[in-house]
């Protein structure tokens, strides 16, 4: 019985290290690496540079004609952090507009990352603004532990400040007022608003941008809040394929209502594991 039972023993043991050893085969086999999804460039047409704080909400930025090498942003990366973004505005007179900016790939931003502090040196020197805006220094992005977005310094020291509530962020001057309001919906940026005036007075007005049809893909873009361009994109999960611009006043008959609207169109196509062909990705 004892010779049996010492057996029995390892055979069982024999089995368990066989069953063990294929178990592990298996896992092998199957364990596919799937690569790591960095953009090594973005075309412009995905990125959204207007009323953006970084470009003192210059609305005068103009684009060369539609040449794809002439309208992306490339990246360069030190391991898995933007240290590089080419393409940016250059100041680029039209008639009276001293301050108009035109889209060249031989502006770029050199990316210095501090703890939490991301500081953004655009060259050469461009002006944003003909007032207060010093071009030497640094645009400066701070998020909190999460990654999130906590305050952008601009160049000319102003400061903006986010704070986060359910389903919303408000961003804030130093002193606490009120400067836009950001809303979402499943963890996608679909509203903001930015209001000016009571709505008493007739000189009150309000820009709403609307962020609509997005997809259930994930976004290259997340928390990337400091890339030229990105800033909206980068507090979504996922992405959005269709924006609208409206802007409100006070109307002949007293009531508010939208005295004009934009429309944008964005197409996306996907890559085979599923995210947006924005450009290229590093393989």
């Amino acid at each position: 019985m004892a010779v049996g039972n010492r057996i029995n023993t390892t055979m069982r043991k024999t089995i368990i290290s066989i069953v063990i050893i294929i178990s592990i085969f298996c896992c092998k086999k199957e364990d596919k690496t799937e690569p790591v999804h960095y953009l090594k460039n973005c075309a412009t047409e995905y990125l959204n540079f207007f009323d953006d704080n970084k470009y003192f909400n210059n609305s005068s930025l103009t684009f060369p004609a539609k040449v794809v090498s002439k309208t992306i942003v490339s990246l360069q990366y030190s391991g898995n952090r933007v240290v590089r973004a080419t393409g940016g505005f250059m100041n680029a007179p039209a008639g009276n507009n001293f301050m108009n900016l035109m889209f060249f790939n031989d502006v770029y931003d050199s990316i210095v990352y501090v703890d939490n502090s991301i500081y953004v040196y655009t060259r050469p020197d461009v002006f944003y603004s003909s007032v207060g805006d010093d071009p030497e220094k640094p645009t400066v992005y701070i998020k909190d532990a999460y990654g999130r977005l906590i305050k952008t310094v601009r160049r000319d020291g102003t400061e903006f400040n986010y704070k986060y509530h359910v389903n919303q962020i408000v961003e804030e001057s130093s002193n606490g007022e009120i400067l836009r309001n950001f809303y979402f919906k499943d963890n996608n940026l679909v509203r903001i608003t930015r209001e000016s005036g009571d709505t008493s007075s007739l000189y009150y007005s309000k820009k709403e941008m609307l962020f609509q049809e997005y997809d259930t893909k994930p976004n290259p873009l997340k928390n990337m809040y400091h890339l030229t361009g990105a800033f909206y994109r980068s507090f979504s999960e996922n992405n959005y394929s269709q924006f609208t611009v409206n802007e409100y006043r006070h109307l002949d008959n007293g009531k508010i209502g939208i005295v004009n609207t934009s429309w944008y169109s964005i197409p996306i196509v996907y890559n085979a594991f599923g995210y947006p062909k924005f450009g290229e990705y590093a393989e």
